[in-house]
């Protein structure tokens, strides 16, 4: 049934032609009829230039249309009309595949356009340029990396960076680099990576810049505080001491970034214990490394009857010709006898220890007046710290720590603070030095719920546990 119409408008004009012919024939039998055989003649020649046009237009109209989809080319509409069924058919195939082609194209533009916002908001560097280093393409990041606005071709590179030139002409697809740029303030390492691929019968190769020079940092950072972790734990006591009339225990809990937490227990004989619990200014190898100086110091003067304060004087002395002139360290230093059940106790802007008396149930802080170590070169600082001592007698309590303890925080952003730490050790008398650490750790524990831990936690406990 296809192009009936048109098959019949073809038959229709040769058979009016054919008449026509036939006529012209039956006049020129009558030599009376010369006009009309004249006239008959041209219309015989009009139809035949109007068949051949006709049927010409409508071969133009079906090549048009097979040229629009030889070249994908749908901008234009069928003007294929009143041509019979079959060609109002082939009108609206072409109407379809038009609507369906601009819409296949109008998806394809979002995705390109989709894929040039990506590749420019990228954080990695891109550069897309041909054989000869004409640049198609190159995003924010690259831009950024290289301190340049726009960039033709990789040639002009060698004017700020001839070895960058030289190794984005020079590397082969599928080929990794690393290269060192920059001055020394601004120094970067390039990580290079390079694929070729081939588009409309030209080679082009698509590298990708990324500055690494944080990831090494990062690696360099996390080895120094390991190595701090390792100084952090070579200071801490092994082992706790085992002294006649008295039970005591420490902990040391470092947080991921080290502090400069320190406690140690300094036997002068057997029967002077003492005890010491710290903290250093900052954090990561400088605080390590300032608390192993503070210890040398310590145990230098332990021997013989030096006292507590003349120890700290020693401390701080050395200390601030020492550390760096930002930094200071805290100490609380107690010298325990346990014949008499006697610790004097001296501290240097540290936290106050926390005293249970069993006998009065009551909870006192221990607050001798200090300054920080190394933040004056001498005579103000031995003036300021004033001693103290007290008796311990049995079931009291002398509870030494660090502000990781009571400035644990929850999700809040709450402190834990004394007054919680102060309830627990109330809860707490009849345990072990040992047991009563762990009870406050897990007070401590369900107050944060598990958040992130920002300081090193440190606590010495002793319990006396015989009449003094």
């Amino acid at each position: 049934m296809a192009f009936n119409r048109f098959r019949l408008s073809v038959i229709l004009r040769v058979i009016l032609l054919c008449l026509t012919i036939f006529l012209l024939f039956y006049l020129l039998s009558d030599s009376r009829m010369v006009m009309a055989t004249f006239l008959t003649a041209v219309l015989i020649i009009l139809q035949s230039i109007l068949l051949v046009r006709y049927v010409e237009r409508t071969n133009r109209e079906l090549k048009q249309f097979f040229q629009s989809i030889e070249h994908a080319d749908f901008t234009r509409s069928s003007s294929i009309k009143n041509m019979g069924e079959s060609f109002d058919e082939l009108s609206g195939a072409f109407s379809k595949v038009t609507t369906r082609f601009l819409k296949l194209r109008s998806e394809k533009e979002e995705s390109f356009q989709y894929l040039q916002t990506l590749v420019q908001h990228v954080g990695i560097g891109v550069i897309s340029f041909r054989a000869d280093g004409e640049v198609e393409l190159i995003n924010n990041a690259a831009r950024k990396l290289l301190g340049i606005r726009q960039l033709k071709k990789i040639h002009s590179l060698q004017n700020t960076n001839k070895m960058l030139a030289d190794t984005l002409l020079g590397l082969k697809s599928g080929e990794k680099t690393l290269l060192k740029t920059g001055n020394l303030k601004n120094s970067m390492k390039l990580a290079i990576h390079a694929t070729g691929f081939k588009l409309h019968s030209q080679m082009y190769t698509l590298v990708t810049l990324q500055n690494i020079q944080n990831e090494i940092e990062r690696e360099r950072m996390a080895r120094e505080l390991e190595i701090a972790r390792h100084v952090q734990a070579s200071l801490l006591p092994k082992t706790h001491p085992n002294i006649p009339g008295f039970d005591i225990s420490g902990i040391c809990i470092p947080a991921k970034e080290v502090g400069g937490d320190y406690f140690d227990y300094l036997i002068n004989n057997s029967k002077r214990l003492g005890i010491v619990i710290g903290d250093v200014s900052g954090k990561g190898v400088p605080a390590a490394i300032y608390m192993t100086l503070a210890k040398g110091v310590i145990h230098s003067h332990t021997n013989g009857d030096i006292s507590p304060k003349e120890i700290l004087v020693k401390v701080n002395n050395f200390m601030y010709q020492s550390i760096e002139p930002a930094a200071f360290v805290t100490l609380f230093f107690g010298l325990l006898n346990s014949d008499s059940g006697q610790i004097e106790m001296v501290r240097a802007g540290h936290n106050p220890a926390i005293h249970y008396s069993k006998r009065e149930r009551k909870v006192t802080f221990l607050k001798p007046k200090g300054i920080g170590i190394a933040l004056e070169s001498g005579k103000i600082f031995q003036d300021e710290i004033d001693p103290q001592s007290i008796l311990l007698d049995s079931g009291d309590w002398i509870i030494f720590y660090t502000d990781g303890i009571t400035e644990a925080m929850d999700n809040e952003m709450e402190e834990f603070g004394e007054e919680r730490l102060i309830e627990v050790i109330e809860k707490s008398t009849s345990l072990s030095a040992e047991e009563m650490i762990s009870a406050i750790l897990d007070d401590i524990r369900k107050f944060t719920q598990n958040s992130d831990q920002h300081d090193d936690m440190t606590m010495i406990a002793i319990k006396a546990i015989k009449e003094s």
